[in-house]
């Protein structure tokens, strides 16, 4: 998504009329659980009042199953438009992706509870040092092997920082999981 000719997020299509450009959105919002101060429920929708056209180009990802599980060391690949590094401001011209490793919840949960910050079963945990999301890849897609979008880039401590892998909204869990599939009016 842009503002003001500056990327400030990324995004999935979830359907022809699920996802897309600020300026043909006729409905937005964010998870009604989300919580700002813990990041958890990290997700949002737009719903676009002009379906996309569909194409190999632009496709609807594909949505894990609720309750499926990653594994700690399991690659994925997480993409963007964002920044390369912490507190650039250039983003790159092409779309970039890198594949991240998953680091288990209850790691990162000690990683991150040396900071003082939550972590829970809503987030996945993806990254080492030199291999990260960055700022402008926030709502981007974090997938696995076969195209699978497992989770939703979320938030974490500057850009692929030794020792503080990336967050990523859990799309498995139920609560999220459901709200997805129930607004955008998805088949399960």
């Amino acid at each position: 998504m842009r503002e003001y000719k500056s990327h400030i997020c990324g995004g999935s299509i979830l359907s022809a009329t699920w996802g897309g450009q600020l300026a043909n959105v006729v409905w937005a919002g964010e998870h009604p659980q989300f919580d700002i101060d813990s990041m958890v429920h990290d997700v949002a929708l737009m719903q676009l009042d002009t379906p996309l056209t569909l194409d190999a180009t632009a496709r609807p990802t594909r949505l894990v199953t609720p309750g499926s599980k990653v594994t700690g060391g399991q690659l994925l690949t997480v993409s963007g438009w964002g920044t390369l590094h912490s507190g650039d401001y250039l983003v790159p011209e092409h779309l970039m992706a890198v594949m991240v490793p998953v680091v288990p919840l209850d790691v990162c949960r000690q990683v991150y509870a040396t900071q003082s910050l939550f972590v829970d079963d809503t987030m996945l945990c993806a990254g080492v040092g030199g291999k990260d999301s960055c700022q402008g890849d926030s709502g981007g897609p974090l997938v696995d092997d076969l195209q699978v979008q497992v989770g939703v880039v979320s938030w974490g401590i500057g850009c692929a920082s030794p020792g503080y892998p990336g967050l990523y909204a859990n799309l498995a869990h139920p609560v999220i999981h459901q709200w997805i599939v129930e607004k955008a009016g998805l088949s399960q």
